[in-house]
């Protein structure tokens, strides 16, 4: 019956996947089934370095049903190219100017074919764009660290997508941060998770069931993982 309802839902959702109703009814059918689903704004504090990996497939990141997505989306991903990351070293550790950095040869040659790059028209007003947001981000991050997205709204969140094996999958926003947080070597920093895949649901469930009843073979294997924090507290 439920192998049924969720076909019913996947054929609903390739036709209207990005209206209001589907992720309701993909909600209840989730909440319906498991017992242990996190809250959505729960926010897990991780080590940067565990995130290792971006989507292969820019649709990929559209798919969401709540906080569960099935299918194999999660399979079709890449080691990220931290092309942010590299220069934000060559800025902060080498004092490159921005202009020298790799990323603005990159955008210098994207202006040759585009009208404007970020908004700006030129590599001056990049590098002014840059020096007003980038160098502030990282000059409140160095002294008042990562604060919590829950706690104060002004902080943009680090969004990360959980696969089926419980690796953390980088979303699309942060780049900046992440890179800032490896830089100063921040142990951990705050990120929301914007979707999981219904198999590792599926080990929250179980780790759930064992902690209740007092079985830890199963609940060794993913002890430090934090996405199961919230279930091993309670």
């Amino acid at each position: 019956m439920q192998i049924k309802v969720f076909s019913i839902l996947r054929v609903i959702s390739k036709r209207f996947s990005t209206t209001y109703l589907v992720n309701k009814i993909f909600d209840f059918y989730y909440k319906c089934k498991f017992a242990k689903l996190a809250p959505k704004n729960k926010v897990l504090w991780v080590e940067p370095n565990t995130i290792k990996y971006i989507l292969n497939n820019e649709k990929n990141k559209k798919w969401s049903f709540g906080n569960i997505m099935n299918g194999d989306w999660d399979l079709d991903k890449k080691l990220r190219y931290e092309l942010k990351y590299k220069s934000l070293v060559q800025r902060f550790i080498y004092d490159y100017e921005w202009p020298d950095t790799d990323i603005f040869k990159n955008y210098e040659k994207r202006l040759k074919d585009e009208e404007e790059v970020l908004g700006c028209k030129s590599i001056d007003q990049l590098e002014e764009r840059y020096e007003e947001k980038i160098d502030k981000l990282y000059f409140e991050i160095k002294k008042n660290g990562f604060l919590n997205p829950n706690e104060d709204n002004k902080v943009d969140p680090i969004y990360i997508y959980i696969d089926r094996y419980g690796e953390l999958i980088y979303s699309d926003n942060g780049n900046h941060r992440l890179a800032i947080a490896k830089i100063l070597k921040i142990d951990k920093i705050p990120v929301l998770v914007h979707s999981r895949h219904k198999e590792w649901q599926e080990i929250r469930e179980r780790i759930y069931k064992d902690n209740k009843n007092d079985k830890t073979e199963f609940i060794n294997l993913y002890y430090n993982h934090p996405d199961v924090q919230d279930i091993l507290e309670n």
